[in-house]
């Protein structure tokens, strides 16, 4: 606390020194290398001001630090130890719930086979039915079968639905151990399997541009490449990339 008190009252002059140069700052004009140079002392005054600020600083926080990587490396290993246990163990939760799926999944396709080939049965046995009542002239108690037989059919159909949706060995019930519940967890995810095709998608507008994260790294690497061939002062622009030359100064 007695270090704060301290860099508190030794960084407030420096702080009165950015008030008033910024003042100067804003209301200076260059207009020739004597006021060029003027501005240029001002800088290196607080750049040297500021690395100063950073001496103390580190006075202070260093043992801070040092302390803290202490703590985090104690604490490093068994954290470790005990994600690498816990990765394992979800895994092997994620590989039942995915067989889970599976066979929940041909189950319905079992089922949908043989409700289909149900009702083709019944239909069929409707439609002979039917036939034998038209040839008896019965035609309107027929056509009245068909439709009955039909509606038996779909209401069928809407009941097999809702017992699918209310029970899912996957999103349904959780299930309880002593200590934890664990309960499916469906997220979608994708990856890019062939760039080409990527980036033609991209180009066509299919897919939206914010899937690209655009590396300022490699942009930069790009432009030095491209700024060698052109020269100074000089633009290029090319696969919608712009390459132009930005001017600094350099103050020492």
């Amino acid at each position: 606390m007695n270090d704060l008190i301290t860099a508190e009252q030794s960084i407030k002059p420096t702080a009165v020194l950015a008030a008033a140069m910024r003042d100067t700052v804003e209301g200076f004009v260059v207009c020739d290398d004597r006021s060029l140079g003027e501005l240029g002392d001002l800088v290196k005054e607080l750049t040297q001001a500021k690395k100063r600020l950073d001496k103390e600083r580190q006075a202070i926080t260093k043992p801070i630090n040092a302390g803290l990587r202490a703590v985090n490396t104690l604490f490093k290993a068994p954290t470790a130890a005990c994600d690498d246990v816990i990765v394992l163990a979800k895994n092997k939760i994620a590989e039942y719930v995915q067989l889970q799926a599976i066979i929940a999944s041909e189950t319905r396709k079992r089922e949908a086979a043989q409700q289909a080939e149900a009702d083709r049965l019944q239909q069929a046995a409707a439609l002979a039915e039917a036939d034998d009542l038209a040839s008896q002239g019965a035609t309107e108690t027929a056509d009245a079968y068909i439709v009955a037989t039909n509606s038996v059919i779909e209401h069928g159909h809407q009941e097999t639905t809702a017992a699918r949706l209310a029970y899912s060995p996957l999103g349904g019930s959780p299930t309880y151990g002593a200590k934890a519940t664990v309960s499916a967890v469906k997220t979608w995810q994708a990856e890019v399997v062939d760039k080409s095709a990527f980036f033609q998608a991209l180009a066509d507008g299919h897919l939206n541009s914010d899937l690209v994260d655009i590396k300022p790294g490699e942009l930069r690497k790009y432009a030095n490449q491209v700024g060698r061939d052109i020269g100074d002062g000089q633009t290029s622009e090319f696969g919608g990339v712009l390459v132009s030359q930005k001017i600094s100064a350099s103050i020492r």
